[in-house]
C-alpha cells in the first residue's frame, strides 16, 4: 500500500512541471510569436545587465570619491593639529622669552638698587 501512494506522487507533475509544458506546446502552435517572445526576453535581460553594470560604476565612483574625500579630510585634521602644536610651540617660546625679560629687568633694578645703595654710603660717610 505505500508503494501504490508514493507512485501516484511520482506521476502526478509539479506546478512548475506543467507550466514549462504549456510553453513548450506554445512555442511549438507559434513559433514566430515564441521567436518574438525570446528576442524580446533576452533584450530584458541586457538591459538589466546593463543596468547593473552602470549601478555597480556609479557605487564605484561614489566609493572613490568617499575615499578622496576621506583624505583629505585626514589631510585638513593633521594640518590643523601640526597648527596648534606649532602655536603651543610658539606661545611657550613668548612665554620663556617674556620670562628672560622680566629677569632683566630685574637684575637692572636690583643692580641700580646697589649702585644707589653704594652712592648712599658713599655720601653718609
Amino acid at each position: 500500500m505505500g508503494k501504490s501512494t508514493s507512485s501516484k506522487k511520482n506521476d502526478k507533475l509539479t506546478d512548475s512541471e506543467k507550466k514549462k509544458i504549456k510553453q513548450a506546446n506554445k512555442a511549438k502552435a507559434n513559433p514566430k510569436k515564441s521567436a518574438a517572445k525570446k528576442e524580446k526576453n533576452i533584450a530584458k535581460v541586457e538591459r538589466r545587465e546593463a543596468a547593473d553594470v552602470r549601478e555597480k560604476e556609479h557605487n564605484d565612483a561614489m566609493k572613490a570619491q568617499k575615499a578622496k574625500e576621506c583624505a583629505e579630510a585626514e589631510k585638513r585634521e593633521k594640518e590643523r593639529k601640526l597648527e596648534r602644536e606649532q602655536r603651543k610651540i610658539q606661545k611657550a617660546e613668548e612665554a620663556e622669552e617674556a620670562k628672560n625679560e622680566l629677569e632683566r629687568e630685574q637684575r637692572k633694578i636690583q643692580k641700580a638698587e646697589e649702585a644707589e645703595a653704594l652712592e648712599c654710603e658713599g655720601t653718609c660717610r
